[in-house]
């Protein structure tokens, strides 16, 4: 009988265990290197300024998470995630929705909401599906009051109508 070398280091067993680490090691290393946020000139570290996202977005909404339930990737070369359901109770650009499902991927660009905490959220629209990135102003809305005055300014100031926002760079400038 063979003495059994599985459990001893450097037996069958460990060098497995030490294959399985390496490979999620790697696993986990490129998933993180995916969603980091770049500057346009491929620097870490970024985080969009208020006008461009206020220009950009296809909705800036106050409103309170309800449900979250695990979300399949969007395609195959996605990675799955959680969607939010979010229940808008303040549109300050954009649609006036009651409600909006919000994709959040399983990689470092995820943006985790907390069920019944109220947001304040720029949301991203890509092809069928709404998303917030964690590079960007979007957060809890107790901690968000100046920013979103300043939003609502803006609103008010607004000479062409709901939804026609002409913010340029430098206009909007940020507090951090």
């Amino acid at each position: 009988m063979q003495p059994d070398n599985r459990h001893r280091p450097g037996g069958k067993r460990g060098r497995s265990v030490s294959a399985w680490a390496g490979a999620l090691l790697a696993i986990a290393l490129s998933s993180n290197v995916r969603a980091v946020c770049l500057d346009d000139q491929g620097m870490s570290g970024y985080h969009i300024p208020e006008a461009k996202e206020l220009r950009d977005a296809h909705a800036i909404v106050i409103g309170a998470v309800v449900a979250e339930r695990s979300a399949p990737p969007p395609s195959q070369d996605e990675y799955g995630g959680t969607e939010y359901r979010l229940r808008i109770q303040e549109t300050l650009k954009g649609p006036k929705y009651k409600e909006i499902a919000l994709f959040s991927e399983n990689s470092s660009g995820r943006f985790p909401m907390v069920k019944g905490e109220k947001y304040l959220v720029y949301v991203s629209k890509e092809r069928k599906y709404f998303w917030v990135s964690n590079c960007g102003n979007s957060g809890e809305a107790a901690e968000r009051t100046e920013l979103i005055g300043r939003i609502r300014e803006l609103t008010r100031q607004e000479e062409s109508g709901p939804g026609s926002w002409r913010v340029m760079e430098g206009e909007f400038p940020s507090v951090h």
